[in-house]
């Protein structure tokens, strides 16, 4: 019988994912990473047999193992069916500050849609109006207008997916990255003994990078 705990995080992007995905590895016998499978927004893109195995390999060695990625939303019933055990963490944060953090991100980015992806040159005139590949912000130039409504989208997206599998899924505001007691409750639904919990309140939008209770009494100060 499988006893690996596998967890899955998604969220909107700039809204904490890589903090999350460092606060789950660091716990004892675990590997989560951020966005380190090769999953697409568009399910059609994904090899998710590909993926699936991945994650399998993953577990033969450790007890907690998954990955946070803003495209796992897509692919919820697929993990639930494969990982039965699977549970979910919905990261989020307050929809303007995500808008503007992307648009400061990538308001001068033109992804070239087909780099590395030579299955797509049949869509060549479709993706001309991809500036982003992560997302489908359609339009060009860029504008907060294509941000804005994608978000949104995946906002009613994420209601759904809630309803569906609200008993295994956690939502988690990214400002709670910063509060002991917060992270504790966090780390209780995913299935770490609070014995073994290992804390560290992370930087907000940093790339995750910890700041020990030491560097933030210092920082107050």
């Amino acid at each position: 019988m499988d006893k690996t705990q596998y967890i899955f995080g998604f969220g909107t992007g700039r809204c904490g994912t890589s903090s999350l995905a460092h606060l789950l590895d660091i716990q004892p016998n675990a590997r989560v990473s951020h966005e380190q499978f090769d999953i697409h927004w568009f399910p059609a893109i994904t090899d998710y047999t590909l993926v699936r195995e991945a994650i399998r390999e993953r577990a033969r060695q450790y007890e907690l193992v998954g990955d946070i990625c803003y495209a796992w939303i897509q692919y919820l019933p697929r993990l639930v069916e494969d990982f039965p055990t699977a549970k979910f963490i919905y990261i989020w944060r307050d929809k303007e500050e995500v808008i503007d953090s992307f648009w400061e991100r990538n308001k001068d980015r033109i992804d070239n849609p087909l780099e590395n992806r030579p299955n797509l040159n049949k869509c060549t005139e479709y993706l001309k109006s991809f500036w982003n590949l992560q997302y489908p912000f359609l339009g060009y130039p860029p504008t907060k207008e294509c941000i804005r409504n994608t978000i949104e989208r995946y906002s009613a997206l994420t209601q759904s997916t809630l309803f569906r599998f609200a008993k295994r899924t956690y939502m988690f505001n990214m400002k709670n990255l910063n509060l002991e007691k917060s992270v504790h409750n966090l780390l209780n639904f995913v299935g770490v003994p609070k014995e073994e919990q290992v804390i560290e309140i992370v930087k907000q939008n940093v790339g995750g990078k910890p700041v020990s209770w030491k560097e933030m009494a210092v920082q107050k100060t």
